[in-house]
């Protein structure tokens, strides 16, 4: 996650670690970057859950795989109708992060 703009903020939600494996619930609020710019304006943050899972063999990392919301994306940036998705509106966003913050 090094290519991250500079004022994305990554709230830890839970981890869970277990003999040969860790998982991560994070949220990310971020702004838009790549393809997407065009769609939100430069102030717009995208807000989305993401899933990261590490799994170790003796003492080495043997692969990550990387799960988000892919269609709360596309719903902020406008490339998707949410009508009968189970989307989170984002106002529910901000009640997580500030419970998880405070």
């Amino acid at each position: 996650m090094n290519s991250n703009p500079p004022d994305t903020r990554i709230i830890l939600i839970s981890r869970t670690i277990g003999i040969d494996r860790i998982v991560d619930e994070m949220f990310i609020i971020n702004k838009c970057i790549g393809f997407c710019q065009e769609f939100l304006q430069p102030t717009n943050l995208l807000k989305f859950q993401l899933l990261q899972l590490f799994n170790f063999r003796e003492d080495k990392l043997c692969n990550e795989h990387i799960y988000w919301d892919q269609a709360s994306v596309l719903v902020q940036i406008g490339l998707l109708d949410n009508e009968g998705l189970p989307v989170t509106e984002q106002k529910n966003y901000w009640i997580i992060a500030f419970l998880v913050i405070n």
